[in-house]
């Protein structure tokens, strides 16, 4: 499953990231983790984009529930 807040984007796996965000065209310069110390996201970067990771499928959650399930899916990493 993969998540957003809005502004983030995450999925219960790196492999299930990279897949949906190229589902959605989404250049992988978007891709964050700087190495390896936080949690790997995408940056949502504008209206368009968001609106297409929820219309893919992504499901909005609060920003909370995005580190709640960083730490879920990821691991201590996240800070």
């Amino acid at each position: 499953m993969v998540y957003t807040d809005g502004v983030h984007m995450i999925g219960s796996s790196i492999e299930e990231l990279h897949l949906f965000a190229k589902q959605i065209d989404l250049n992988k310069c978007y891709y964050r983790n700087p190495r390896k110390k936080r949690h790997p996201h995408y940056d949502l970067m504008n209206d368009k984009i968001r609106k297409m990771a929820i219309n893919y499928g992504a499901k909005l959650v609060s920003n909370k529930e995005i580190i709640i399930l960083c730490r879920e899916f990821y691991g201590e990493r996240v800070k």
